[in-house]
C-alpha cells in the first residue's frame, strides 16, 4: 500500500491559500470522488486499490501526530508514504520531488512530522508558493489566498507536473 498525504490547514478560511496546495493537489487528483471521514482520528481519506489519499484535519504545524494516526490506521510505514506540501523557499510553480534523507528546510509541518517519526523517513513533493518578486517572509504570504490566475496555473500546469512526480514515486 502507498499513502499520499496532502498537508494544509482545516476549514473554509484556509481554502485556496498558498499553505493548502498539498490538500488542493489531492482534490485535483481525486475530483468529485467521495472521501470518507475518520472524525475520531481527525482525517479524511479515499482508498483506491492499494493507493490511499489522506488529508489531516489539523493545522499544518501539528502534522506529525496527524500523519502518525493515518499511518497507524492503515498499518503502513513512513517509507511507503508521500507527503505533499507547500514550500515558501520555491518560487510559485516550481516543484521538487525529494526522497528521504533531505532536510525540512524550516517547514514547520515537516518539522512536526520529523519530531514524531525521526528525521528523513518520508518522500515529499514540494510545491513552490513564493510570489515571483516577493522578498517577504513566508509568514507574510503563506496564508494569503491564491489569485484566479494562480489557481488556473495550478490546475493547468503545476498539478499535472506534480502528478508526474507522483507517478515516478509510485514506480520506484
Amino acid at each position: 500500500m502507498k499513502i499520499i498525504i496532502g498537508l494544509g490547514n482545516p476549514g473554509k478560511n484556509y481554502e485556496n491559500t498558498r499553505h493548502n496546495v498539498g490538500k488542493s493537489f489531492l482534490a485535483y487528483l481525486t475530483g468529485d470522488e467521495k472521501w470518507q471521514a475518520n472524525k475520531s482520528l481527525g482525517f479524511e481519506y479515499l482508498k483506491k486499490g492499494s493507493l490511499v489519499f489522506a488529508r489531516p484535519n489539523c493545522f499544518m504545524n501539528e502534522s506529525g501526530p496527524a500523519v502518525k494516526k493515518i499511518l497507524s490506521f492503515f498499518k503502513e510505514k513512513p517509507e511507503n508514504t508521500l507527503l505533499v506540501h507547500d514550500d515558501s523557499d520555491l518560487v510559485f510553480g516550481k516543484l521538487k520531488l525529494v526522497m528521504p534523507q533531505t532536510s525540512s528546510a524550516g517547514h514547520h509541518g515537516i518539522e512536526s512530522v520529523e519530531k514524531t517519526f525521526g528525521k528523513k523517513k518520508f518522500s515529499r513533493i514540494r510545491i513552490g508558493i513564493r510570489p515571483e518578486s516577493s522578498k517577504d517572509k513566508a509568514m507574510d504570504f503563506v496564508l494569503k489566498k491564491l489569485s484566479k490566475a494562480e489557481l488556473a496555473l495550478l490546475e493547468q500546469n503545476i498539478f499535472p507536473k506534480a502528478r508526474t512526480f507522483l507517478v515516478d514515486w509510485l514506480g520506484m
